[in-house]
């Protein structure tokens, strides 16, 4: 079945036997195989591929988004919503090698990173976390010292002093008093050795900070020093422990739970997210939230590159033995 104008240039699907689709903007055709040999087709795989990439991310992740989905109930709602939302992600990316079927350029493809059949450990990428209706904070990438660290900007004014107090942040990020904060990390051996291969290592980094200090005094400041502080007067919902440095243009985050966001450590903070939480009524609201990845590999970013493993490599570990549909021809190579 056919979609679109073939006239026009949008048909896509299958009509007789051409397979009709859109590569780089323009309509491209195929001849249909109507008898594969091998079921197995490199595109089923690199399904398999993508699925396999998003469900063990969740499974490193799911002590946050087993609940992070917004009017969703605790547990399996909250992961089927991980999954489509995180498939259709890798998908967007992938869609002009999906679009094309083509298997040279499916087992050919450089993009990263995506778990092949002996890859157990989640890989670092930008993933969705979480999603509702309240703001971000707009967690950003900053320059300072010609490196990467992770800010989050004041939006709404600049606090007088050089350590912003818990009202002034209220106003500078546009939130509530009581609303909580979940800073989320993920981490990498960024010193080059046998685990920097794309994996997240040291697990999943996660700490609360609840925007009301507990002395109830919302002059309080935030911090206990402006260089290298951590929360002064905690709330006692607070858990974990997130560093910051305090500059005119936002807080800077240095570490979560003792990791640093410095690169070059066999544990460096290499992903982050915010996550906004407040109760309105009886619902719980989130901010829709995505990893924030620093640049892989190049000046200011990573030490070394983590984009690397590759979609291509990823699709070439299943076909290696799924390359042939006979029920003898399984056995391994020869050592």
């Amino acid at each position: 079945m056919s979609k679109g104008n073939l006239f026009l240039g949008f048909g896509r699907g299958k009509l007789g036997d051409v397979v009709f689709s859109r590569q780089n903007g323009e309509q491209v055709a195929r001849a249909r195989n109507r008898s594969p040999r091998n079921p197995q087709t490199p595109l089923q795989l690199l399904q398999r591929v993508v699925m396999k990439s998003v469900s063990s991310a969740y499974s490193l992740m799911q002590g946050i988004t087993d609940h992070s989905f917004q009017g969703l109930e605790l547990g399996t709602p909250n992961q089927s919503r991980f999954i489509t939302r995180n498939v259709a992600m890798l998908r967007t990316r992938l869609a002009d090698i999906i679009n094309s079927g083509e298997a040279s350029d499916i087992v050919s493809s450089t993009e990263a990173n995506f778990n092949g059949r002996e890859q157990m450990m989640p890989l670092v990428n930008a993933w969705i976390i979480s999603e509702g209706h309240l703001p971000s904070l707009g967690l950003r990438l900053a320059t300072v010292s010609e490196t990467a660290v992770f800010q989050l900007p004041f939006t709404g004014g600049t606090p007088a002093a050089a350590i912003p107090t818990y009202g002034e942040l209220l106003t500078a990020w546009g939130l509530q008093r009581g609303d909580q904060l979940t800073f989320c990390a993920i981490c990498h051996d960024d010193t080059g050795g046998a685990d920097s291969d794309g994996a997240i290592i040291n697990a999943f980094q996660y700490a609360r900070i609840i925007l009301d200090p507990a002395n109830g005094d919302m002059t309080t400041p935030f911090l206990s020093a402006a260089s290298g502080g951590v929360v002064s007067q905690p709330n006692a919902r607070n858990e974990g422990a997130v560093s910051f440095i305090s500059s005119t243009e936002g807080l800077q985050v240095s570490a979560v739970n003792g990791v640093l966001a410095t690169s070059g450590r066999a544990d460096s903070i290499v992903g982050m997210a915010v996550i906004v939480s407040r109760l309105q009524g009886t619902t719980w609201q989130r901010s829709t939230e995505q990893l924030l990845l620093k640049p892989s590999g190049i000046d200011g970013g990573t030490s070394f590159d983590y984009l690397t493993a590759l979609l291509g490599d990823a699709v070439l570990s299943y076909l290696s033995e799924a390359g042939s549909s006979l029920y003898l021809n399984q056995a391994q190579a020869g050592f």
